[in-house]
């Protein structure tokens, strides 16, 4: 597993109060609180690092998809699943957590977890849904940064 890249924010992205970003699903309104850092990027997008998470434009409220949304390409976003953890499973995130940031501070109520969601269809035209579960997204609130754990062996 590679060590999370913390890197300090320029003070441009700090001053961010609110924006407003068109997608091709909709308008997006968000504030700096809204701003998640992925410092070492997506898996096929490294240099793509400010993203929020949203509602899916157009559809009702769940409680387990949502959005994730490039703040630096308006064009680049992804469905995201949010999954129920138990107990042992939420202890385990929150470790891995705490070896890639080394604060030992952050609770299991300041980290969010989340699997891409991958659509498309097959040879037969059928449509398909995968989740991304080998390489899923974890988010901490505290300070606002993300990434992708992605196994490296």
């Amino acid at each position: 597993m590679r060590i999370h890249n913390t890197k300090q924010r320029a003070a441009t992205e700090i001053c961010i109060t609110q924006g407003v970003v068109e997608t091709k699903l909709g308008e997006i309104q968000y504030t700096s609180d809204d701003v998640f850092y992925f410092n070492d990027g997506l898996v096929g997008f490294p240099n793509k690092v400010r993203f929020t998470l949203t509602d899916v434009p157009g559809i009702p409220q769940s409680q387990r998809y949502g959005m994730l949304q490039s703040l630096d390409d308006s064009a680049l976003s992804f469905i995201v699943y949010y999954p129920v953890l138990d107990a042992d499973q939420q202890q385990s995130i929150l470790t891995t957590v705490h070896t890639m940031i080394g604060d030992e501070k952050i609770s299991k109520d300041e980290i969010g977890f989340a699997f891409l969601v991958i659509t498309g269809n097959d040879e037969t035209g059928q449509s398909n849904v995968k989740f991304v579960t080998d390489a899923p997204l974890i988010f901490t609130s505290k300070t606002q940064e993300a990434w992708q754990m992605v196994n490296v062996q």
